[in-house]
């Protein structure tokens, strides 16, 4: 379902920042990768080094990874190592008060930091930038901030982590962070919760963190824009499965536009039935077993669909 997009961009490319790389580059992207320039960004050196190689035999149309931790501005700062590397971080991370596995420091490596505004003034991030994915175990707010100068109000688009709690000592949580990108004229339009483990089989999960997506919207698209920037943000709106609110903004592109929009989105078709039907058997799976691989199973089901091209899309159930 993603190669209306390549129409709807034209000549055009969409360019991302992945902060906080490690594992892989921006999946939400990969689909059409082709048509996308990404610039990681992982300070973890034998990290960065893998990923470049990685990406030797990747489809991007152009991809690197920096070695860079990103910060308010340019110093020498503290980063926190720890048992699980996906959660270390420039705060320091609060084991006791998580009480999980993984989240005790291993040692304090030095790192020097650098500005978002730094590297656009240097030439290091070409100009515009229309989306950002953040995900710096607590330094989001930070690292957005780096860029108010030169590249948070070219942005289309940001995906950040959030927390709900404080699980690093002082790190800005949720409501600061919608707060300060509401300012710069984002909405948020997906937020996907998730909780830590806990030993209590049978208590409610207390929800930690969660997976947030803004975008530009309806004051944004108040004002007069270039075509070409409408056409981004419309991709983007597509990318991230916001059938219904892309809608609106095709319109704005002209009937054509609006016209194959509603074709390729507006509906499963035939892959309608399979998915109910797979549906009903998982259920009667997960009544007969409730194990936790099966009630994961039927929660993956219960939200996705499979088109006739073969992925996996989320939606709302039919």
């Amino acid at each position: 379902m993603t190669h209306l997009i390549p129409q709807i961009l034209g000549d055009q490319v969409l360019r991302v920042l992945d902060i906080g790389a490690r594992g892989r580059l921006a999946p939400r992207f990969a689909p059409m990768s082709a048509r996308v320039e990404i610039i990681g960004f992982e300070p973890n050196a034998a990290e960065c080094d893998r990923l470049n190689v990685s990406l030797r035999r990747s489809d991007w149309r152009d991809a690197r990874v920096l070695p860079y931790a990103v910060g308010r501005t340019a110093a020498d700062r503290p980063f926190f190592v720890t048992e699980a590397p996906e959660l270390s971080s420039l705060l320091e991370p609060l084991a006791e008060a998580v009480g999980r596995p993984g989240w005790r420091v291993n040692k304090i490596e030095r790192v020097d930091t650098v500005s978002l505004d730094d590297l656009a003034a240097s030439g290091e991030l070409p100009q515009p930038i229309d989306f950002i994915k953040v995900d710096t175990q607590g330094s989001e707010l930070e690292i957005l901030r780096s860029g108010e100068g030169r590249v948070i109000d070219g942005l289309l688009g940001i995906a950040a982590e959030v927390e709900f709690r404080e699980l690093y000592r002082d790190q800005p949580l949720f409501s600061e962070i919608e707060s300060c990108l509401r300012g710069h004229g984002f909405e948020l339009v997906l937020l996907e919760p998730a909780h830590l483990r806990t030993d209590w089989p049978f208590a409610r999960k207390r929800t930690s963190y969660a997976d947030a997506l803004f975008l530009r919207g309806r004051d944004w698209l108040a004002t007069p824009r270039p075509e070409d920037a409408q056409r981004r943000l419309l991709a983007l709106y597509l990318l991230h499965g916001l059938y219904a609110e892309a809608q609106g903004q095709a319109a704005a592109l002209g009937p054509a536009v609006a016209a194959a929009v509603a074709a390729e989105y507006g509906a499963l078709g035939r892959g309608d039935f399979r998915w109910r039907l797979r549906l009903m058997m998982e259920s009667l799976r997960c009544a007969a077993s409730p194990t936790i691989a099966n009630r994961h199973r039927l929660t993956r089901l219960s939200r996705i669909a499979l088109t006739p091209d073969g992925r996996s899309w989320p939606v709302d159930p039919p």
